[in-house]
């Protein structure tokens, strides 16, 4: 039986980019550097909807939120660095024959520099970039089919309440992680296929789920 695609996140997965999220955060809110601990802690206990609506950030300011987010990434990408654990989980993952992609919602030129920088490259299949902006559902049904994948065969690790709900709507497993910039309660609370604290228990429930397959 052949092993599960894994398709991951980028920002807050993959990446630590909590100080560019919250610089925006700041930008939004027409404050400079004037969110304290407490204030970014009670904005990562709210869906990205209520987020908007605490700083007053209208619905149609949404798309600059992306670009702005985007263009800071880009003049600070030599700064951000994976998540401990990540860069070896992504190359032992690999080594063992698991198929790696990358779904984001950033920018692709973003996405190959971070990991041309870390020399991760390599060991992805695909990489997609600007997706899923506005419909995360239909981003990864478009990738589903483009790369003719089956739903069963595919785990999507991710950080956000969205995904979770996208990968409900689109019948695809979804484990959450615990280390991203959403609250890690509202997550579990949505009851995703999986929910990890590190990126070894990520590795154990990938590879337990391929082991549940084989013995099938």
């Amino acid at each position: 039986m052949k092993k599960p695609i894994i398709i991951f996140d980028f920002d807050g997965t993959i990446v630590d980019s909590l100080d560019v999220v919250t610089e925006i955060f700041e930008h939004l809110s027409g404050q400079i550097k004037n969110l304290d601990d407490p204030e970014i802690d009670k904005l990562r206990h709210l869906p990205l909807n209520e987020v908007a609506k605490r700083l007053d950030v209208p619905f149609w300011k949404v798309p600059y939120l992306v670009l702005y987010r985007r263009k800071l990434m880009s003049q600070r990408i030599s700064e951000i660095k994976p998540f401990p654990g990540m860069a070896n989980l992504i190359k032992s993952l690999h080594g063992e024959g698991y198929t790696l992609l990358i779904v984001s919602s950033n920018s692709l030129r973003n996405v190959s520099s971070f990991l041309k920088i870390h020399e991760l490259r390599q060991y992805f299949y695909r990489v997609y970039g600007n997706v899923g902006i506005f419909n995360k559902a239909q981003a990864l049904r478009k990738l589903i089919r483009k790369n003719r994948l089956s739903l069963e065969d595919c785990i999507y690790v991710a950080d956000e309440t969205r995904d979770i709900k996208a990968c409900k709507t689109t019948g695809i497993r979804c484990v959450a992680v615990n280390w991203g910039f959403a609250d890690p309660t509202l997550l579990a609370e949505l009851k995703p296929y999986g929910f990890v604290t590190t990126p070894n228990e990520l590795k154990q429930l990938i590879v337990n789920d391929n082991n549940k397959v084989v013995g099938a």
